[in-house]
């Protein structure tokens, strides 16, 4: 089974939110997870898949450089560790578009069989777009 992940860049992380996506990540029925690459908690699982040697395909709106060109050196090197070590990482589009986090959030929906959010409410943005896709 496939799992995409998607959450809020401003997500708290908690010991709870932790251990659930650890058991998914050790259950055996998950073969591969799809992260968007996003700072926060796409960022965070994709670390969590990448270093559990769980298969991850990085779903991206358009390519690393741009997308972690404005980010903290730490996070730069995380994402482009999840470059190198992604099953497989598509890029949506060449260049920034207004529409390119919107078709990386479809495309990551239709790729997987399943699709855990870490959603606080809020009806707005990314991860509510993900959620009634």
């Amino acid at each position: 089974m496939k799992v995409a992940y998607t959450g809020h860049r401003d997500f708290q992380l908690t010991a709870e939110i932790k251990t659930l996506i650890m058991e998914d990540l050790n259950n055996p029925i998950v073969d591969e997870v799809i992260v968007g690459g996003a700072r926060g908690f796409d960022l965070f699982v994709g670390k969590l898949a990448r270093e559990a040697g769980k298969p991850f395909t990085l779903v991206l709106p358009y390519p690393a450089e741009k997308v972690a060109k404005s980010w903290n050196n730490r996070d730069k090197v995380e994402l482009f560790l999840q470059v190198r070590a992604a099953k497989e990482v598509i890029v949506i589009e060449k260049e920034y578009s207004s529409d390119a986090l919107f078709l990386r959030n479809r495309e990551m929906v239709e790729l997987a069989d399943a699709v855990m959010a870490c959603w606080d409410g809020r009806e707005k943005g990314g991860t509510y777009n993900t959620v009634n896709f």
